[in-house]
This record gives structure tokens, sequence and C-alpha cells, in this order.
């Protein structure tokens, strides 16, 4: 317990403390009111993630990945979209590092970490891979634009810095801001088994 730390990233759901009782350890986490995973907007009927959408989360999730392995020591371990957080303001957030940093693997899971980044690239843009062959989409990424197939492909051997300067980041929302991610979660809250009944029945206007 003495390893654990609090987190401090924007692209984290950062880790506040934690307290022990009975010989369980509770993790207090930062609060984000109504954030939906990635895999919820997945199964959203009728949302579709453009390039510029899977690029821009693909940039903060980089981002927050690049302040675990720099700044924690350790890899995350479960980068899935159900542990990639959208809020309504379109900001992203990896979600459960303090359960990585329980486990204290080292970084001996940091290459499938940004590898896993390639792959949320294919399930964004086609759902349906989810279930299917990890290793048949990182080595024969489908139905995405030449500088995703490069992106993809560089995510089994480039370290995350190099990858955040990668051109297929050039399409994602410019200076930083994720805004063009909020009409997708206004479409997917209402789905979300979380939302309380009034905000799914509240009709959002963009």
């Amino acid at each position: 317990m003495k390893r654990l730390l609090s987190t401090h990233n924007e692209n984290l759901v950062n880790l506040i403390g934690v307290f022990l009782q009975q010989q369980l350890a509770y993790l207090v986490y930062s609060y984000h009111p109504f954030a939906i995973d990635l895999g919820v907007a997945c199964a959203t009927p009728d949302v579709r993630f453009c390039e510029t959408d899977i690029a821009t989360i693909c940039r903060s999730v980089l981002k927050g990945l690049h302040y675990i392995h720099a700044n924690l020591y350790i890899s995350h371990g479960d980068i899935i979209l159900k542990n990639i957080l959208l809020s309504e303001d379109g900001s992203v957030r990896i979600a459960n590092v303090g359960r990585s940093l329980l486990q204290n693997d080292g970084l001996r899971h940091k290459r499938t970490d940004i590898e896993n980044v390639g792959l949320m690239v294919i399930h964004l843009k086609e759902p349906a891979t989810i279930l299917e062959d990890r290793r048949l989409h990182l080595f024969n990424p489908q139905n995405i634009s030449d500088s995703g197939k490069h992106f993809v492909e560089e995510t089994r051997s480039a370290p995350c810095h190099v990858l955040l300067k990668h051109e297929y980041l050039s399409l994602a929302t410019p200076d930083g801001e994720s805004w063009s991610l909020t009409p997708i979660y206004y479409d997917a809250v209402r789905y979300s088994p979380c939302t309380p009944r009034k905000i799914r029945e509240h009709e959002v206007k963009i």
C-alpha cells in the first residue's frame, strides 16, 4: 500500500486516495458525473465515429498512457473501450489506474497498452471487430485511411511520445481540445444504464 500514489493528469480519472477496512482496499477517484465508457458509445444505435473523432480519442489516451508509463512507472494493463470514459464536454479519460497501481506489475504490459490504442482505432471504426482476433487487425488493419493504417502498425513498436507526433493525430480536434466528441456523448448517454431516466428522456440539441 505504500506504493500507491495519487495521480494528477487531465487524461485520467485521477486517483485521490485509498483507505483500508477489514482487509479490503477502497480506491477514491475524482468524480465525473454521467461520464460514459466508449463501449456504451460503440453499442449505441446510429453513433458513428469519424476519423477526426477517433484521432481525438487516441491523442487523449496516448497522453494519459505516457503519464502512466513515465510518471507512475507502471503499465495500465487493461486499455479497452470500457476503461475509457467520455464526458459531456468531450473530454476523454483513462479509468481504473488505481487497480494497476495495486497490482504493481511494473511496465510489463507497456507494449500491450500501446497496441490496444491501435486496436481502438479499428474497434471505434468497426465495432463488430471487438469480438474478433486482435492479431488480425493489428497486422492487417482495414477500412481506415492510409495514415490510420500506418498509425495502427506503428503502435506495435513506437512509444507514446512518438505516436503523439504521428500524421494521423493531425486529424484530431485542434489545440488539444476534444469538443468534437460532445455530440457523440449526448447521442450515447441516453442509452447508458447509469443515466437517470430524466436525462435519457430529455431531448438534447447541439
